[in-house]
C-alpha cells in the first residue's frame, strides 16, 4: 500500500468538493461520481486500544477485549484486492458519525492486509475524546466512477457498544530514602521519570488516563536485601501510610527504593525486584487497604516492575513464563503457553506493534512484555469497579500477622474499613487470657515470597500464639 502525495491528495479532495452537489445541479460529469473501488474487498476492521479488538470480520460482528471510553485508539481496516483493481488512488474515509469531520486518506492499495504489517492496513489514529458510549463508524474506499459501477464490498458501517466508562488509574509513588548504608539514596522521581511511569501504565492498563503523583521521601534505615529480607517491613510501613494519611480509596500506593547504587550490585547473585500481596479478594475490587505494592527503582527495570507489581495489587497472578515462580502465584487459567499475549497488540503511547509469537504478558517473568487480552480484560473489570464509588463501611480493628517465609514475623494491630482481602481460613489462637480459641481469619499471600499477611479480628484479645495452615503447611507462630 502506498500513500498518495500531498498534492495528489489535495486534487482528490478538490474533486470531492466539486462533486458535493446533486447530479442535476452541480454540472459534474457522470464519470466524476465517487463509487466503491472496484476489485477491493473490505475484509476486517479492528480497534486497538492495546490488545486487538476485532470489530468486523467477513461482514460479521467481531469480538475481543472491551472498549474503553476516552482511551486513544488505532483503527485498522484490512482489505484485499484482485485483478479488477486498477491500481489507481483510492480515497479511504472513516466517519465516526459524531458530528465531527471524517478522517480521510488517499492511497494506492497493495495486494492485501495482514496483522503483522502496519503498512498493509489503512490506519486511522482516533483520539480518546471521540470514543464515547458507542463506537459508530462508516468506512468507505472510493474512486471516481469509470463506468464499471459501484462496489458495495468496499464499504461498511457498524455500531459497537463501548463497555468501559471513562476512568483513571491513580498511583502515588512513595520513594524511600535508603539509609541502611548511610547513603540516603532516593530513586529517580523526577518529572521526566514520573512521566515515563505514567506512559508505561497508560500503554498497558485499560483506562482512559493515568495520574501519577509523588509522596515526600520516607527515611528508611533497615536493610532491604535481594532475597526478600526486609521487604515485609517496608510493606507494613506503606500500609500504615495508606491508613494514616487519608489516601483516596481508588489510589494505589507504590513504594520504591534502591538498596544499592546499581542493579548490578543488588542483583549480582539473584534478586527480587518487587513484592506485593495478591489483592484478589473480593474478586471484583479487592481490598482497599491492600491497594499497594513495592519495587526497586533501578532505571533498567523500574517501569515494568511497577506495572507488574501493581498488576498483583489488582489481583492478577503470574503468567507461567520464566523461572523462579512460586507455584501458588501462577494463574492456572492463563490461556496462552509460555506467557505469550495470544493476539496482536498495539502500544498507544509509542505506536509499537506487538507480535503474539514474541511478546509476553507483563505478569510474566519473560522479555518483550506487553499485555494479553486475558489480563487486559481482567484489569478492565477491576479498574471499572475501583473507580466506582463504594460504601466501604465502618472501620474495625484487626491483627496483622505478617510472615515472609524467611523467618521474620511481625505482629501489628491496625484499624481499617472494609473486609480484609484474602482467603477465609480458620485459625487457632492463644491469648493472654484463654487458649485454643477458634477464629475466622483472612490470608493474603505474597506474590514472590513464601508467606503473606494473616488478618484476624482484634476482638480475640492479646494474641500470644497462633496456629494455621493458610499457606498450605501448618504453621505455629509465637509472639
Amino acid at each position: 500500500m502506498r500513500h498518495v502525495s500531498v498534492g495528489a491528495l489535495a486534487l482528490v479532495l478538490m474533486a470531492i468538493s466539486a462533486c458535493s452537489g446533486s447530479d442535476d445541479s452541480s454540472g459534474k460529469k457522470p464519470e466524476d461520481k465517487l463509487v466503491g473501488a472496484i476489485g477491493v474487498q473490505l475484509s476486517e476492521t479492528a480497534l486497538f486500544q492495546g490488545p486487538k479488538r476485532t470489530l468486523m470480520i467477513g461482514g460479521q460482528a467481531g469480538e475481543g477485549v472491551p472498549l474503553v471510553q476516552g482511551r486513544d485508539a488505532l483503527f485498522r481496516a484490512y482489505y484485499s484486492t484482485n485483478a479488477d483493481y486498477d491500481g489507481e488512488a483510492v480515497l479511504a474515509t472513516l466517519d465516526l458519525l459524531d458530528g465531527q469531520p471524517p478522517i480521510e486518506k488517499a492511497l494506492i492499495l497493495g495486494p492485501g492486509s495482514s496483522d503483522a504489517d502496519l503498512g498493509s492496513t489503512i490506519n486511522f489514529e482516533i483520539p480518546g475524546s471521540r470514543i464515547k458510549e458507542t463506537f459508530q463508524y462508516s468506512l468507505s474506499m472510493v474512486q471516481f466512477d469509470n463506468g464499471r459501477g459501484d462496489n458495495q464490498f468496499a464499504r461498511f458501517a457498524q455500531q459497537v457498544a463501548v463497555a468501559g466508562k471513562p476512568n483513571k488509574l491513580r498511583i502515588l509513588i512513595v520513594p524511600y530514602a535508603y539509609n541502611a548504608d548511610g547513603s540516603g539514596r532516593v530513586p529517580d522521581t523526577s518529572e521526566e521519570q514520573v512521566e515515563r511511569y505514567r506512559e508505561r501504565f497508560r500503554s498497558l492498563y485499560p483506562v482512559s488516563d493515568v495520574e501519577v503523583s509523588v509522596h515526600a521521601p520516607v527515611p528508611w534505615s533497615s536493610p532491604i536485601q535481594p532475597n526478600g529480607y526486609g521487604w515485609q517491613e517496608v510493606g507494613l510501613n506503606l500500609f500504615g501510610i495508606r491508613g494514616s494519611e487519608g489516601i483516596p480509596p481508588d489510589t494505589y500506593l507504590y513504594g520504591v527504593f534502591n538498596p544499592t547504587a546499581s542493579i548490578g550490585q543488588f542483583c549480582g547473585g539473584g534478586c527480587l525486584l518487587g513484592v506485593t500481596l495478591l489483592n484478589d479478594n473480593p474478586p471484583d475490587e479487592g481490598s482497599v487497604s491492600l491497594r499497594l505494592a513495592l519495587g526497586v527503582g533501578f532505571p533498567q527495570v523500574a517501569l515494568n516492575t511497577a506495572a507488574h507489581e501493581i498488576g498483583h495489587a489488582h489481583g492478577r497472578r503470574h503468567a507461567n513464563c520464566g523461572p523462579g515462580l512460586e507455584p501458588q502465584s501462577i494463574d492456572s487459567q492463563y490461556p496462552h503457553a509460555n506467557g505469550r499475549i495470544g493476539d496482536w497488540g498495539y502500544d498507544i503511547t509509542n505506536g509499537d506493534l506487538h507480535d503474539p509469537a514474541v511478546a509476553t504478558d507483563i505478569m510474566s517473568y519473560c522479555d518483550n512484555q506487553f499485555i494479553s487480552g486475558y489480563n487486559y480484560t481482567s484489569l478492565f473489570a477491576r479498574g471499572q469497579n475501583v473507580n466506582s464509588p463504594k460504601i466501604i463501611g465502618a472501620p474495625a480493628d484487626y491483627w496483622i500477622v505478617a510472615s515472609d517465609g524467611l523467618g521474620s514475623t511481625r505482629w501489628q494491630k491496625t484499624r481499617f474499613a472494609g473486609i480484609p482481602s484474602g482467603q477465609e481460613v480458620e485459625v487457632t489462637v492463644d491469648t493472654s487470657s484463654a487458649s485454643g480459641l477458634v477464629s475466622k481469619a483472612w490470608y493474603t499471600p505474597y506474590d514472590h515470597l513464601d508467606g503473606g499477611w494473616l488478618f484476624l479480628p482484634a476482638s480475640v484479645g492479646e494474641i500470644t500464639r497462633i496456629e494455621h495452615a493458610a499457606g498450605g503447611a501448618r504453621q505455629v507462630l509465637r509472639r
